[in-house]
């Protein structure tokens, strides 16, 4: 995004949002400006599916929770394949492309999602995630200003992580890492018991937490506090 293009937007955002923290500010900018009901600075790895670091509005952590759960969604596509994701309607066939979710966001709310990667070249930071509780695709404007967005963000998360020490998060970027460790204890936990990969223990969970309808932290609850056992 071209310097003044960036320092227009700063503005616009510092106005709908002053003093807030500068990830924070583009996530309340993102629902003021495209007339979204959420949205989400979520920062992902090859290794970590996804950690909400700043949002705004209502739910939105509810459905990144849901993707994280299930392991699939549009954040986890458009990370992978590092291109946007623009579904207008998820009730047009979304469900072939993640049935779970598309269950899931359904039944939270969300009607539309759009969700933009956060890069620059080869580097992958994560997704800015938004949502709408009506169906309906977003305006040219508002593409130009959700991509001008998705350029402030990664710019941000790496100016924050710039002045971090070697090994430590930069300020403001912490989030809910930590939502998620029991998960991850859970999958180590498993992967031993079973003799298998992380990968393959983790799909164990996921598996276990639909087939019962029960959350995935339920389930890696009951696991570490050795209450359940899942057989090979």
């Amino acid at each position: 995004m071209p310097e003044d293009r960036h320092s227009t937007l700063s503005a616009r955002l510092a106005a709908v949002a002053p003093g807030e923290p500068p990830l924070q500010q583009i996530c309340r900018g993102a629902v003021t400006l495209l007339t979204v009901t959420g949205a989400a600075v979520i920062l992902m790895s090859d290794d970590e599916p996804g950690a909400l670091t700043a949002a705004f509005g209502g739910r939105v952590a509810e459905l990144e929770d849901l993707q994280f759960a299930l392991g699939e969604g549009p954040c986890l596509e458009s990370f992978r394949g590092g291109t946007p994701i623009l579904e207008p309607d998820l009730s047009g066939g979304s469900e072939l492309r993640w049935p779970a979710f598309t269950r899931g966001a359904a039944a939270v709310g969300a009607r539309a999602v759009f969700v933009f990667p956060l890069r620059l070249g080869a580097i992958r930071l994560g997704v800015l995630y938004l949502f709408r509780d009506r169906a309906g695709s977003l305006s040219t404007a508002e593409l130009v200003d959700a991509l001008d967005l998705a350029d402030l963000a990664t710019v941000t998360v790496l100016e924050l992580q710039s002045q971090a020490a070697p090994g430590d998060l930069g300020a403001g970027l912490d989030g809910d890492w930590m939502h998620h460790a029991a998960v991850h204890q859970a999958t180590g936990v498993l992967s031993a018991q079973l003799d298998t990969t992380l990968a393959n223990a983790l799909s164990r969970i996921r598996a276990h937490a639909y087939a019962n309808d029960l959350s995935i932290y339920v389930v890696a609850a009951d696991i570490l506090g050795g209450r359940l056992r899942l057989q090979r």
